[in-house]
């Protein structure tokens, strides 16, 4: 046997638990979820800049949150935006995925992202672009953000705490907030080198 007795029988004992976890999940994933979404939201009302009308505040329903700024069209199009979404492929729960509980490399990723092919760009020239930029043209890296391992993305890692979810969910959450308020005070501090990136990746649209 690979477990032993008295765990299979502790398991046998819960099944009616066991069962219902799924739906458990879902409704905990749908709450955080939703809460973090109305954070984004409301964070974005303390920038400068307005933001365009593509917006979609619904990271649950969509599994990304992406927003842009109106000074940032280029021809009426979105060519750079930013995208709050997991850091790669997300099939287990979002919670232990934004946790890291199922791998040091879960997180919610905050992504500024390019539309390079809207921009006239093949791939291989943009990302020697946007890596020469951020290298050694803005100072994002120290303010935390990184070139994302497959180079199309400058992202920021927001990690939440399972311990503060737990003792505030849900009506006190707060707590469990502080590493995306933490994110969107980075951003909104960085915003002047993120206007820098945008003119050059955007300098020579075709």
């Amino acid at each position: 046997m690979k477990y032993s007795q008295d765990l299979a029988q502790l398991v046998i004992a819960n099944l009616e638990n066991h069962e219902r976890a799924k739906k458990v999940l879902a409704e905990v994933d749908e709450v955080v979820l939703g809460r973090i979404s109305l954070e984004i939201k409301e964070l974005l009302t303390q920038f400068q800049s307005s933001l365009d009308l593509e917006c979609d505040f619904d990271l649950y329903e969509n599994a990304c949150i992406d927003f842009s700024f109106a000074p940032w069209l280029v021809q009426d199009e979105r060519s750079v935006y930013f995208s709050v979404q997991p850091s790669e492929d997300n099939d287990d729960e979002w919670i232990s995925h934004i946790c890291g509980l199922n791998g040091s490399s879960n997180y919610l990723a905050l992504r500024f992202c390019t539309n390079y092919r809207i921009l006239g760009m093949k791939a291989l020239p943009f990302k020697a672009r946007l890596k020469d930029a951020l290298f050694d043209k803005t100072a994002l890296i120290d303010k935390g953000f990184k070139l994302s391992a497959d180079g199309y993305y400058v992202e920021y890692m927001i990690k939440f705490n399972h311990t503060d979810i737990v003792e505030g969910y849900p009506h006190d959450l707060e707590k469990a907030m502080m590493p995306l308020v933490a994110a969107m005070d980075t951003l909104k501090s960085a915003m002047p080198e993120f206007d820098k990136l945008q003119k050059i990746l955007t300098a020579h649209v075709v």
